[in-house]
């Protein structure tokens, strides 16, 4: 007879949501969560004022790096803020990346919520 298979040990911790993930766009739908927690937790109800914008960006990427964290050791992340004042004007961004298509993206939140302010959140997860 085969010999007797060595007791497992008992998990102290659960694994965390995306630990055996290698592939950041299976992530995107609980990053874009991530994203729209932050930035409504932020700034829903405020009303746009210039002096608090680097407050409230620093605040928002805090948030959302903190929540990433938590979600997968696999991944390097970056995120980027922005916030500008809904008053009519146009905002063109463009950005680009060098990276595995195979295990990196990005998840974006477009934000426009409030009255006054426009936020738009983006997260890149490079594989580590």
């Amino acid at each position: 007879p085969p010999p007797p298979r060595p007791a497992m040990a008992a998990k102290t911790e659960e694994p965390k949501k995306g630990e055996y993930t290698l592939d950041f766009t299976e992530l995107q739908p609980t990053a874009v969560k991530i994203a729209e927690h932050a930035v409504t937790s932020v700034l829903g109800g405020e009303v746009y004022e210039a002096a608090r914008v680097t407050t409230w960006s620093d605040k928002i990427t805090e948030i959302a790096l903190d929540e990433l964290q938590k979600l997968s050791d696999n991944f390097k992340y970056a995120v980027s803020c922005i916030i500008v004042q809904k008053n009519g004007a146009g905002i063109a961004t463009s950005g680009s990346a060098h990276w595995d298509t195979q295990t990196d993206a990005c998840a974006q939140v477009v934000w426009k919520d409030n009255r006054t302010i426009i936020c738009i959140l983006t997260i890149m997860g490079i594989a580590i």
